[in-house]
């Protein structure tokens, strides 16, 4: 259900274990799962990445759920940001991608089937490019 979000099946359970029976240890979650103790530690290191589970304050060394309304929030709040930071990404590389092309003074009519090359080394580099661009055969 939460693999959009970057958990896997083993760790929503153990999430969902934590969230039910928060007195449980790993080994006991692990005995529930059917799983192996080093399973369910893998999985608390990815919920506690996720910042679905905490260290406790009261007992160092064991980890607490955090409610699933704040945990999920701050999860998918975390997310929209990193895809907003991946699209800005994008956006600049696209742009410098077109100020690459607009400077490479290339003069192509492509469509027309004419090609215009200035220079050697112009004719070189398309004698170059000229395999992968050529169109395939029937």
């Amino acid at each position: 259900m939460f693999t959009v979000l970057g958990l896997e099946t083993k760790d929503e359970a153990v999430y969902r274990e934590m969230l039910e029976s928060p007195a449980l240890g790993v080994e006991e979650i692990a005995a529930r799962l059917s799983t192996s103790p080093d399973r369910v530690r893998a999985c608390l290191d990815k919920l506690f990445e996720l910042q679905l589970i905490q260290e406790s304050f009261e007992a160092p060394g064991r980890f607490l759920a955090v409610e699933p309304a704040v945990g999920i929030q701050q999860l998918l709040a975390r997310q929209h940001d990193e895809l907003i930071e991946r699209q800005r990404q994008i956006a600049e590389s696209h742009a410098s991608f077109i100020r690459m092309l607009a400077g490479t003074g290339a003069h192509s009519s492509r469509g027309s089937g004419v090609e215009r090359l200035e220079g050697m080394d112009s004719v070189q580099q398309r004698l170059r490019e000229w395999p992968s661009t050529r169109p395939a055969r029937c």
